[in-house]
């Protein structure tokens, strides 16, 4: 996936910047589409699933082209999708500000480096009301099955509104106990019959970090005190003075953890693997700062441009062998070590793999908050939860008043529980039974009109994710113009691309560190890596930025156009 430098200067300097086409050609088309749709064009009926990140954007995107007949559905009541559900103390994202908003929509006045829940959420609340998105948003509604009608070249949905309104980022009220150990999920309400709608379009903007994961300990279900996922972060209860117990010490804990400490009387954390935990540049904003981002012309773009790069020159430590790879790992582990003592081993704070096989991580109060008399860390495994507390695999019983899990979500099981079935009754969970894979990570031969936002093989350990999103909304937007321009009925990616792809990412992902022997969430259970995108972001942009039409089956109401 070599880098194609004929783009133009300005999009290799500034490639966050907002650009509708970059070639006269483009941009010619983008207004021969606005320009049928505003004399009354037929657009096509598209159903967007979510309205986080992803969904926002895509909404956003077909607002500017002049289409509006587009639905959201939501299942929580409120936008902003991993950012609404996700609420526990600390929640922060670890990409600075001014590279964590959309090009075409950026937030200038963010108060920190680097921004935190509260915030976040507000932005993505704020593009809704000051787009009027509202309107094209059904709250309360989950989307439960997409059927493809080939006779008719559209998608049957089916939906399930809850009789009661709920909230999934505020309703932490079902205890996990009463889960199956596998997928908490949403505590979930009664719910009315189910109701049908069509749409030619669906575009999944699900995303991958939207269904926490409980892993299924013996004894789970017999514990007396509190247990919660700390995405379902349970504000009402108190752990002043209390014993807690952490399962799970990633990315969420990293951020919770420190806030807990102070509050509780002992903290246990149970810590399967140690994670690279490097210092977090972050600060307020000082007012002379924020009125030159806001007021000086190409401050901004030029700020936003330069995080961009310091990260994507990042993914070199993803590259397998890489020197500057092994420097870290030799300077973290000199500097690291020194802080170990009888009470706080060495195998508790030194990583055994190579950075970047997980994702690396950003505190300041990390170290600080390991070093507190009340923190101790177990190695150890977990053996089985009893009624008082924990017993681990050496058969040390720890008491314990509340269990908070941090083990993440279920990522590589893409769009699930949601039910796709394809053309010839195909199921999508059964086309990924060994793994998740798409063409550029938006769509799977076999479904027609079906796009993904942040699908298989498009995650990130170095950049922001909103830039993939975007780079991906364009592409699909691309697509439905298709629909605008020349009355297609039906558009598939052809078998050959997506096997050709699909063999593009084995290769590439077998030279990152990824394809190493440690765990991380990037890998399903065969140990396939899924979620990543192995390569630097820059080529992700120019692989989307134009339609090849060798790569799709496109179908009108009378034929089949096969472009080979």
């Amino acid at each position: 996936m070599a880098l194609d430098f004929r783009s133009n200067l300005h999009d290799l300097l500034f490639p966050t910047s907002h650009a509708e086409s970059s070639t006269r050609a483009g941009r010619a088309k983008d207004a021969g589409v606005r320009r049928l749709i505003s004399e009354g064009a037929n657009t096509p009926r598209i159903a967007i699933l979510g309205a986080g990140a992803a969904g926002i954007c895509m909404a956003l995107q077909l607002l500017e082209q002049g289409i509006t007949s587009f639905t959201i559905y939501e299942k929580a009541k409120g936008v902003g999708g991993t950012w609404r559900a996700n609420t526990y103390p600390g929640a922060a994202c670890d990409v600075p500000s001014h590279l964590y908003s959309f090009s075409f929509a950026p937030k200038v006045n963010w108060t920190r480096k680097f921004p935190e829940q509260p915030e976040i959420l507000s932005y993505f609340e704020s593009l809704v009301t000051d787009h009027n998105l509202a309107p094209h948003i059904e709250f309360n509604t989950e989307v439960t099955s997409a059927t493809w009608d080939e006779a008719l070249s559209l998608w049957r949905l089916e939906l399930l509104r809850p009789a009661d309104a709920i909230d999934v980022g505020e309703d932490v009220g079902e205890d996990l106990r009463e889960e199956d150990g596998e997928d908490v999920g949403e505590s979930e309400p009664q719910r009315t019959p189910t109701e049908q709608v069509e749409a030619e379009i669906v575009v999944s903007g699900l995303g991958q970090l939207n269904r926490p994961s409980i892993p299924n300990i013996e004894g789970l279900e017999t514990f007396e005190g509190t247990t919660f996922h700390s995405a379902r972060w349970e504000h009402d209860h108190d752990l002043t003075g209390e014993r807690v117990g952490v399962i799970g010490i990633g990315a969420s804990a990293i951020q919770f953890v420190p806030q807990v400490a102070p509050q509780v009387a002992d903290l246990t954390l149970f810590q399967r693997s140690v994670n690279y935990v490097a210092p977090k540049p972050d600060r307020a904003f000082k007012g002379w700062e924020q009125w030159v981002l806001r007021h000086v012309p190409g401050v901004r773009e030029a700020y936003r441009s330069s995080i961009y790069w310091r990260f994507e020159f990042r993914f070199r430590l993803m590259k397998k062998g890489s020197r500057l790879g092994r420097l870290l790992q030799k300077k973290f582990g000199e500097q690291i070590s020194s802080l170990a003592s009888p009470k706080l081993p060495l195998e508790a704070l030194v990583p055994d793999y190579t950075p970047g096989c997980r994702r690396i991580l950003i505190a300041n109060d990390w170290y600080p908050t390991l070093l507190r008399p009340n923190t101790r860390v177990i190695t150890e495994g977990v053996s089985r939860i009893t009624q008082t507390g924990i017993q681990t695999d050496s058969g040390e019983k720890i008491d314990l008043d509340t269990i908070i899990f941090g083990t993440g979500f279920q990522a590589t099981e893409f769009l699930a529980p949601l039910r796709i079935t394809g053309r010839d009754g195909q199921e999508l969970s059964e086309v990924w039974r060994d793994g998740a894979r798409a063409f550029l990570g938006v769509a799977v031969g076999g479904f027609p009109n079906f796009f993904i936002l942040y699908g298989p093989n498009t995650n990130l350990g170095h950049n922001s994710i909103l830039f993939m999103i975007e780079q991906q909304v364009g592409y699909i937007r691309q697509i439905i113009d298709e629909f605008v321009l020349r009355g297609i009925s039906s558009i598939e990616v052809q078998d050959t691309a997506m096997d050709t792809f699909d063999s593009e990412i084995s290769r590439a992902t077998a030279q990152t560190v990824w394809a190493e022997d440690c765990s991380s969430w990037y890998k399903n259970s065969s140990g396939r890596v899924t979620n990543n995108w192995p390569d630097y972001t820059v080529k992700y942009k120019q692989r989307l930025a134009h339609l090849d039409p060798r790569d799709w089956l496109v179908r009108t109401a009378s034929q089949a156009v096969d472009h080979e």
